[in-house]
């Protein structure tokens, strides 16, 4: 009988750790791709972008104008001897040029110009009659706080900011003495420093078209007479309209 043999037992052979590391590869690549179009979904919109999609007054620059009374309650004589006749309403115009900052501020820059009409001032020795003229040429902001959050074609729009007042007078002047009446004319201009402050709303009809409208107070009061009258300080109520534009992008420039 012949001896049994005994054959070896072969062991099961166990992952290298070259496979190993395959292994753990592929599975984090998968991983990656399966996260790479969430990642790329929470990517927020850029600035520029999210802009062009509001139709409002959002990142917008504007150019237009307005006009509308221009209401005096302090014009009076600035002499107890001096008898002054005057409108205290007048009609006021005005231009502006707003570019824009950021999304909902731009600069105001503006230039306007009210005539106070015919006016006539008396004295025991003067009559004279003639205008008086002042162009309030304005520097500051504006703001469209809501532009983005309201759906409304109306948006709200505040203005405030710093004045140069310039005036004009012009008038004939009958001067009476005790030898004759003597007739002249003069012409004569003041400045002096002001400010302004305005609420309203901007009624956007279209991407570059919006009505306007306002109620502003103008502080104008110069250091000596202009006609008669040193407080052309008031109110006024205007209405108007811009046009709305979108500035190109500087390179660079994404806010």
């Amino acid at each position: 009988m012949a001896p049994a043999t005994h054959m070896p037992l072969r062991r099961r052979r166990q992952p290298t750790q070259r496979r190993l590391f395959q292994l753990a590869l592929l599975t984090g690549l998968g991983l990656v791709s399966l996260e790479r179009p969430a990642a790329a979904q929470m990517q927020p919109m850029p600035v520029r972008a999210e802009e062009e999609r509001h139709p409002g007054l959002w990142g917008k620059s504007a150019m237009g104008g307005q006009l509308g009374p221009w209401f005096s309650s302090n014009l009076t004589s600035s002499s107890p001897d001096l008898q002054l006749t005057v409108n205290s309403t007048a009609f006021y115009m005005e231009f502006f040029y707003q570019p824009r900052l950021s999304s909902i501020a731009n600069l105001d820059l503006s230039a306007g110009a009210v005539s106070r009409g015919e006016t006539r001032i008396e004295t025991s020795t003067e009559s004279s009659y003639g205008t008086a003229t002042i162009y309030p040429i304005g520097f500051g902001l504006r703001l469209a706080p809501f532009a983005k959050s309201l759906t409304s074609p109306i948006q709200p729009i505040l203005r405030f900011g710093a004045s140069l007042l310039v005036g004009t007078e012009q008038f004939e002047a009958a001067l009476r003495y005790p030898d004759g009446t003597y007739y002249g004319t003069s012409i004569r201009s003041r400045w002096a420093p002001g400010f302004y402050g305005a609420a309203g709303f901007a009624w956007v009809l279209g991407e570059k078209f919006a009505l306007t409208g306002c109620v502003k107070y103008q502080y104008a009061r110069f250091s000596k007479d202009l006609f008669g009258a040193k407080d052309y300080s008031g109110v006024q109520v205007l209405f108007g309209g811009m046009y709305l534009y979108r500035p190109t992008p500087h390179r660079g420039f994404n806010h």
